[in-house]
């Protein structure tokens, strides 16, 4: 059984959160805090409605349409989502799945090696298909635009859809099922000590200094920024790049950017690579980091502590 006993699974979202941000999960799973459905939410509901029901045309389609997919563990635990559409058998040891999104493809690139919930899903997927040698996932990304008509987000017509793919290997599947276990295991422990919380020792005048000095900071940030805009303003207008004060210097700098090509040219210990060489090994590296880090104790561990500003009603 799952942390409060009412909850038998844990879904591809929620170990996401965990893994991600414990505070979150605590906020939104077990005080239940859910925020309000936003736009972004809202369309890709639409837009999946669409493409089920034939009106939007994808690259990626498959046999099993957003179809609950489990797998339960011995303890009695389920696993439970909802893929957005994959493939029912394998096909020579190989089976597919798709996630569709709404908007750009901005940067999942580099983030999807390591999305937890698209692994997770992908794991859902290989158990429920016999545990293939190999999960062909991708996200598919419908690009949209609002409609002033209508006031609602829409694909836009005749555009095509970006892809981008990533492969799951049936020993990095397998060994993901210990991730999931031993994530469900720290939050039923979790769960323990959260329902024995206490604010006892919590001094509420800590808590609104604490606040009033935090408003304070963000008030005279915002005025030191209004300020330094004036202040850059008047030392263009008089040409200057410094200006030295009793307490200190101005000084404007410049910054900027290039667009490097993929072949250029790199030397690293007397061999010669191409630019995109050296970025697909810091993407490895960083997956393998990140995979490491799912399953070995850190060295070391600190806390701090953070604070959200509450938002109006």
């Amino acid at each position: 059984m799952f942390y409060p006993k009412e909850k038998k699974y844990i879904s591809p979202s929620a170990l996401d959160n965990w893994l991600r941000s414990r505070s979150a999960f605590v906020k939104t799973y077990f005080e239940g805090e859910k925020g309000p459905e936003t736009l972004a939410m809202t369309t890709g509901k639409q837009v999946h409605g669409l493409i089920e029901g034939g009106f939007l045309a994808v690259k990626r389609k498959y046999d099993m349409d957003e179809k609950e997919t489990t797998f339960t563990f011995e303890n009695g635990v389920k696993v439970l989502g909802y893929p957005d559409s994959y493939t029912k058998e394998a096909t020579d040891g190989i089976v597919s799945f798709v996630d569709y999104k709404t908007g750009k493809a901005n940067g999942w690139k580099e983030k999807l090696p390591t999305d937890i919930k698209m692994k997770t899903t992908a794991w859902l997927v290989w158990q429920n298909t016999g545990q293939p040698k190999t999960v062909d996932g991708a996200i598919e990304f419908i690009q949209t635009t609002w409609d002033p008509e209508t006031k609602m987000v829409v694909p836009i017509e005749n555009k095509q859809t970006e892809i981008v793919e990533i492969k799951y290997t049936q020993k990095e599947l397998q060994d993901f099922t210990q991730v999931i276990l031993k994530a469900i295991d720290d939050i039923n422990a979790f769960y323990e000590t959260w329902k024995d919380k206490t604010d006892t020792f919590i001094n509420n005048e800590d808590i609104e200094e604490y606040i009033k000095l935090n408003q304070e900071i963000s008030d005279l940030e915002t005025k030191q920024k209004e300020v330094a805009e004036r202040i850059q303003i008047q030392m263009e207008a008089g040409g200057m790049v410094n200006h030295k004060t009793p307490a200190g210097t101005f000084y404007t700098t410049t910054r900027k950017t290039w667009d490097y090509p993929s072949d250029m040219p790199v030397r690293y210990e007397d061999e010669d690579w191409m630019l995109h060489d050296v970025l697909d090994m810091q993407t490895a590296m960083k997956v393998a980091q990140k995979n490491y880090e799912l399953i070995a104790e850190p060295k070391s561990e600190s806390t701090s502590i953070g604070f959200r500003v509450a938002k109006e009603k």
